[in-house]
């Protein structure tokens, strides 16, 4: 269990790096890419980027571990702040997952969105607001913090010494027990809220995400216009898959798991592995997928190949002509 666990926090660090790094890359090339499309939902693709780079921090902080026995669920937290007050822990975990519904939530939103910008749905357009987009981010909210406090809730902290002997340090311990009897009214008010939350953003997902490329053998517009929209929604569409398939998929496993009683003790760590894994495939699918930051990548790697391939002397100031060239463009 030691090494499972030291592992588990070299992989943590190693996805924060390449989370933060490309993520940081799509909000520059964002911002910098003076391409009308791309100016146009700069700030959706930015903060899209910057939740998970926050979704990153936090896992980083917490470097988190799962246990399960057949009695609870643990999950374990071995980082920095392991040996601090309970309260920090707890509101890291929080805040995690008030990020995860966020960005769930935000899913939504975008997708009806670009909906209504690109099919012109103007009834939609009148919720896209100041106003509208302020009423959105307070509902919005609200509904990631309930879900956020009722989940941790649901949680004991465990001072068991038994569980810090298994990874061989100081580790804080949330123990979720299972329900013998009734399922208590706070959880399955939870998991009823989650389960619609996660059914209804799919649902508009796959509606708006159909209509938009319909409209675009209909809309008149340029070519390259058309080609870069469809762009974007393979991109989200892609993204949008990411925390079904790392996230929800293998809670829902475990879950199945315990109910037919197989028990997979350390070995409920790898759905953590792939936690992290979401923030860092999120900006990989931007880069590669949208033609003019994959082109801007593309020709900024060839004048670096270039420039390694020349005299040592002109070396630097090719490099110097590369960055500035760079950062114009």
């Amino acid at each position: 269990m030691k090494t499972f666990s030291t592992v588990n926090t070299i992989n943590t660090h190693i996805t924060t790096v390449l989370c933060i790094v490309p993520n940081a890359l799509v909000i520059y090339l964002t911002f910098t890419t003076a391409i009308t499309e791309i100016r146009r939902y700069r700030w959706i693709l930015a903060v899209q980027s910057v939740i998970e780079i926050l979704i990153c921090a936090a896992l980083s902080l917490i470097d988190m571990a799962m246990y399960e026995t057949c009695d609870e669920l643990y999950v374990i937290e071995m980082g920095i702040f392991a040996d601090s007050y309970e309260i920090i822990s707890s509101m890291l975990h929080t805040c995690y997952s008030f990020l995860l519904v966020s960005n769930i939530i935000l899913l939504q939103l975008i997708f009806t969105f670009r909906y209504a910008m690109i099919c012109s749905n103007h009834v939609l357009q009148e919720i896209f607001t100041v106003r509208g987009a302020l009423i959105c981010c307070i509902i919005g909210s609200f509904l990631s913090a309930f879900i956020s406090v009722v989940g941790i809730t649901q949680f004991r902290i465990d001072t068991s010494s038994a569980v810090n002997g298994l990874f061989g340090r100081r580790v804080r311990v949330f123990a979720l027990k299972r329900a013998g009897g009734p399922f208590p009214l706070g959880r399955a008010a939870g998991v009823i809220i989650v389960a619609c939350l996660i059914s209804v953003t799919y649902v508009i997902i796959i509606l708006t995400a159909v209509r938009i490329w319909i409209s675009q053998t209909r809309i008149n517009s340029s070519e390259k216009t058309k080609r870069l929209r469809k762009q974007l929604v393979v991109v989200m569409l892609l993204q949008a898959l990411l925390p079904l398939l790392f996230i929800i998929l293998p809670v829902v496993m475990l879950i199945i798991l315990a109910n037919l009683q197989v028990w997979v003790g350390e070995y409920a760590t790898i759905a953590v592995v792939l936690f992290n894994w979401e923030p860092c495939a999120h900006p990989f699918i931007t880069l590669y997928f949208v033609a003019p930051f994959r082109k801007r990548i593309c020709r900024f790697l060839q004048k670096i190949t270039d420039c390694s391939c020349g005299s040592a002397e002109s070396s630097s100031q090719t490099v110097l002509h590369v960055f500035h060239t760079w950062a114009h463009k």
